[in-house]
Parts: C-alpha cells; sequence; structure tokens
C-alpha cells in the first residue's frame, strides 16, 4: 500500500514539474496546461482516496485491539 503511495506522489511531483516548466514558457500552451492540471488533480484525489483508505484500515485495527480489553472495575 505505501508503495502505490509513493508512486502517486511521485507522479503529482512530475506533474507539478511539468507544468512549471509549461507555464514559464514565452508562449506557453493553455489546452497543456489545462490537462496537466486535471490529471494532476485526479492524482490528488487517487491520494486522498488511499489516505482515507489507509486511516479507516488504522481505526478498524484499533477497534478490533481495543474490543478485546477487559474492564473489571467497570462490571464489563
Amino acid at each position: 500500500m505505501f508503495g502505490r503511495l509513493t508512486a502517486l506522489k511521485s507522479r503529482h511531483a512530475a506533474l507539478e514539474k511539468k507544468l512549471s516548466e509549461e507555464q514559464s514558457r514565452p508562449l506557453p500552451e493553455s489546452l497543456e496546461i489545462a490537462t496537466l492540471k486535471k490529471m494532476k488533480l485526479d492524482v490528488k484525489d487517487q491520494i486522498h482516496i488511499e489516505n482515507s483508505g489507509k486511516q479507516d484500515r488504522l481505526r478498524r485495527r484499533r477497534r478490533r485491539r481495543n474490543s478485546s480489553l477487559d474492564y473489571p472495575a467497570l462490571g464489563v
């Protein structure tokens, strides 16, 4: 899972670099800029999905671990 997240972050950085290079040209291509921005946003959404999925897995793991705790003082 971490490999996919690393790959997505790397792809996002590469798109950012291409975007800044295109924008710094004397006559930038507006269609190319729009395309790169859309691709970058898609990758950012995928990164968010990966991060939220990781958080959900951690929450489930914590719940499972805490559900087996015994609280004799509380009568549980």
